[in-house]
């Protein structure tokens, strides 16, 4: 099943001028990204740290910058920075702009959404469908970057529910200057408005960057066909000769 998921996959980005290659832990991947062991990771939509943590694994002395706007999640996330080395904690939301936001909640933070959830997740997995609006603080990742001294290379890490078109507008400047960018994907719309995958591959193309690779393929629990997926990005020297 997971061979036909990556082989259609293949044929709709080939389609649009794509090339698709995977491999099984993007975060593993890290260490060798063309511009040399990054330095520096923005963790955009950090929830209590998983992707942080599994970071800390592979590059211990890594400076690493997770935001994450919820005051639950961000306790957890505060609490394990606070016993590392080099772990900054942002309690912000990235977006298009600064100011105020509803962001749709429930017992299962990670799926939480400045975005209402479609149909499709309702019926699909609705033990994950937020529950309640909570307000949040939002700005946008490229004046907070100005503020910023991040050392180079650095890498971008976006796990923001169907926002990720809100982020990447407001931290063009930010991104095109990354040396790798990670995002989710989705072929389907679980989030009312969310970008699809194409959308986001010629988003980040117009940012100098091309999909290199896809990993942790997500599945309908009903049918177990793909619908989601991770994707590792590196600038466009490195990918296409």
């Amino acid at each position: 099943m997971k061979r036909m998921f990556v082989r259609r996959a293949q044929q709709v980005l080939a389609r649009a001028g794509f090339e698709l290659r995977r491999v099984r832990h993007g975060y593993s991947m890290l260490p060798k990204i063309p511009d040399g062991p990054p330095k520096a990771i923005l963790d955009i939509g950090a929830n209590s740290g998983q992707f942080a943590r599994k970071v800390r694994s592979v590059l211990p002395d890594c400076v690493i910058h997770s935001f994450e706007p919820l005051p639950g999640p961000f306790a957890e996330l505060k609490s394990w920075a606070d016993q590392s080395q080099n772990v900054h904690c942002h309690n912000i939301a990235l977006g298009d702009q600064a100011g105020r936001a509803l962001i749709h909640t429930g017992s299962y933070t990670p799926a939480s959404s400045l975005m209402s959830a479609a149909t499709r997740l309702k019926l699909s997995m609705p033990h994950v469908v937020p529950d309640r609006e909570q307000q949040i603080e939002v700005m946008t990742l490229d004046c907070w970057f100005e503020l910023q001294s991040i050392p180079r290379p650095f890498v971008v890490k976006m796990d923001v529910q169907g926002y990720e078109m809100k982020v990447i507008a407001g931290g063009q400047k930010a991104i095109s200057e990354a040396a790798a960018v990670f995002t989710e994907l989705s072929f389907i719309e679980l989030y009312e408005g969310q970008p699809l995958a194409t959308d986001i591959l010629i988003a980040l193309r117009e940012c100098g960057f091309e999909m290199a690779d896809i990993y942790d393929v997500s599945r309908d629990p009903g049918s177990n066909f793909g619908f989601q997926f991770d994707a590792l990005f590196f600038p466009r020297r490195f990918v296409k000769g």
